[in-house]
């Protein structure tokens, strides 16, 4: 239920009347399954700390260890296809004309992700998901360390 739901973008009126079931199960289940996944966030996601040593591939390598020596992982963001109400459209319309989601992840160079924001409408900027993960979500980049960012 949880994969055609998001995969198809469906309302859970279309997903009564395909799957056969009442609108509280299909709820239920897709919830179930979304909780879930939130709880993976634990182990997928760790803030860094003041303490991270610099990645070994840096530290151990005199090419690239003078220039990113202070460097704890990098900054990207991607725009995901969206299924939107018609009357919010206009928000998530990015500037393709594609209605998608603006998406930012920040990641350590051991490719553990130290942040992730979802949600944004395909029109958002970069530099605003960025400012929502200092000034909202409290996201810190520890003294003396810095991101790559595209």
């Amino acid at each position: 239920m949880f994969l055609y739901a998001m995969g198809h973008g469906v309302t859970t009126g279309a997903m009564c009347e395909h799957l056969q079931h009442l609108s509280e199960t299909i709820s239920y289940y897709v919830n179930c399954v979304i909780k879930a996944i939130a709880l993976l966030r634990f182990t997928y996601i760790m803030l860094p700390s003041g303490t991270d040593p610099v990645h070994p591939c840096i530290r151990h390598d005199d090419c690239f260890y003078p220039y990113f020596k202070d460097a704890i992982g990098a900054i990207d963001g991607t725009y995901i296809s969206a299924h939107v109400l018609k009357d919010r459209q206009v928000r998530y319309r990015n500037r393709k004309n594609v209605i998608s989601q603006n998406v930012m992840d920040i990641c350590g160079f051991d490719l553990i992700f130290h942040y992730v924001g979802i949600g944004f409408e395909g029109a958002a900027t970069d530099m605003m998901v960025l400012g929502r993960a200092f000034d909202i979500d409290g996201f810190t980049v520890p003294q003396g360390k810095y991101y790559l960012v595209d």
